[in-house]
């Protein structure tokens, strides 16, 4: 993937506006459950390109609350967790004789993908924000030296000693490392995204309007949710189970992938656009 053709300030900018848009349509976090379960179910053979990098990116305990599921009770059990369902929810979650309303929902919330890009957010408070100075305390630096020394593996807090040389190169590896997230296109993404999900949609509509009725999306901002109701009829509602809505996901993505719109946010940030910048552009205004 390219760096971006942005100066860090902008690209910061663009990062934290394309990834809150991201996480308020759950266009890009919410998909992440179809695959998993469309993967690990045999419905789909070929990876996700920039899904994978995402979740390398974020780490998979940011897409699936608890862990990674393996199994249809666990994928929607994951995904109601990650969309904030309360436990009395989950308890009832085989049934359909309700809607689910506000009380559904606990007061963690919904849990949304988290920037890790924080060294680069100490420079942009310290010099585009004008801070009085940057935050780099000694459990900071601890922090960072951990993170180099484990990867991206969360440890508990410990305390990394290293001589100025082995700090300087481990910052510049932190550095580094938060640049794709920092440059990966969230906002072309969502659409791709959104894109796959409508086309989906028109096949689940039947499938989902005889087992949940016909008001299981009543606007286009719960098109995300689908996933989870197709989820759900794969583990089984009042007893009848259909992976139907899953398989044709895994067949779908399959295809998508092979033909590389499961690569279009990799590709739309490591070659040229259609406004003229390319690799070169960027490393002449370096």
């Amino acid at each position: 993937m390219r760096i971006s053709r942005f100066s860090t300030p902008h690209r910061v900018d663009v990062h934290e506006a394309g990834l809150l848009f991201a996480n308020q349509w759950g266009s890009i976090i919410l998909p992440a459950h179809l695959y998993n379960a469309a993967l690990k179910e045999d419905h789909c053979q070929t990876p996700w390109p920039d899904m994978e990098v995402l979740m390398d990116i974020f780490g998979e305990e940011q897409f699936f609350v608890g862990g990674t599921p393996d199994n249809t009770s666990a994928y929607v059990n994951r995904f109601m967790l990650q969309v904030g369902a309360s436990p009395s929810t989950l308890i009832n979650r085989h049934r359909r004789s309700k809607k689910i309303g506000a009380d559904d929902f606990s007061k963690a919330g919904t849990r949304f993908l988290t920037s890790r890009a924080t060294f680069h957010g100490s420079f942009r408070d310290r010099y585009v924000n004008n801070a009085n100075q940057m935050d780099w305390t000694p459990q900071y630096i601890s922090e960072i030296l951990s993170l180099e020394k484990h990867g991206k593996k969360r440890v508990q807090s410990e305390t990394v000693r290293a001589s100025p040389h082995k700090l300087l190169a481990a910052l510049a590896i932190t550095l580094n490392s938060e640049v794709y997230e920092l440059s990966f296109p969230y906002l072309f993404m969502h659409r791709t995204n959104w894109t796959l999900l409508t086309a989906f949609k028109k096949i689940w509509d039947p499938i989902l309007r005889e087992s949940f009725g016909p008001d299981y999306i009543q606007q286009e901002w719960q098109l995300p949710f689908a996933i989870g109701q197709v989820l759900a009829l794969t583990d089984g509602v009042d007893g009848l189970k259909d992976d139907e809505g899953l398989t044709f996901a895994g067949l779908s993505l399959d295809a998508a992938n092979t033909t590389h719109v499961g690569s279009l946010a990799m590709d739309f940030g490591g070659g040229s656009d259609s406004d003229g910048y390319t690799d070169a552009d960027d490393n002449a205004s370096d």
